[in-house]
């Protein structure tokens, strides 16, 4: 078997990750299981190096979606909190009505995103 420049190695896997897009995440992780199994138990070079490709494509697709989840997440908002007009401590609970430093009013801003509520929390606020 000839060795292949990375740019033709990429070009497959990208191929190959095309077939998975309908597979579910955990059927996918699931076949990256299989295929990892599978790499260090065979002997034959050119089903070994399949594998490799399979896997390869498998694990890109799952951070393709993982991307993508995270992405969303960001997206995310919560009317328990909002967001006033400050650059810092601009996060609220639902109860206050205004903030104390820039006066916004809790009913004419945007509900905070999740993903910033979570990491003020996990801050010990």
């Amino acid at each position: 078997m000839e060795p292949m420049n990375r740019k033709e190695f990429e070009s497959i896997i990208n191929r190959e990750r095309m077939n998975y897009h309908t597979i579910s995440t955990d059927t996918l992780q699931w076949l990256l299981k299989l295929t990892d199994e599978q790499i260090k138990s065979m002997k034959d070079r050119k089903r070994a190096h399949q594998a490799r490709i399979t896997n390869m494509a498998v694990r890109q697709e799952l951070k393709f979606r993982e991307d993508i989840l995270r992405d969303e997440l960001k997206l995310v908002t919560t009317p328990d909190f909002w967001d006033c007009e400050c650059e810092e401590d601009f996060i609220h609970p639902s109860s206050d009505e205004a903030c104390p430093v820039c006066g916004a009013h809790r009913d004419e801003q945007p509900d905070s995103r999740v993903n910033e509520v979570s990491a003020m929390l996990g801050d010990g606020l």
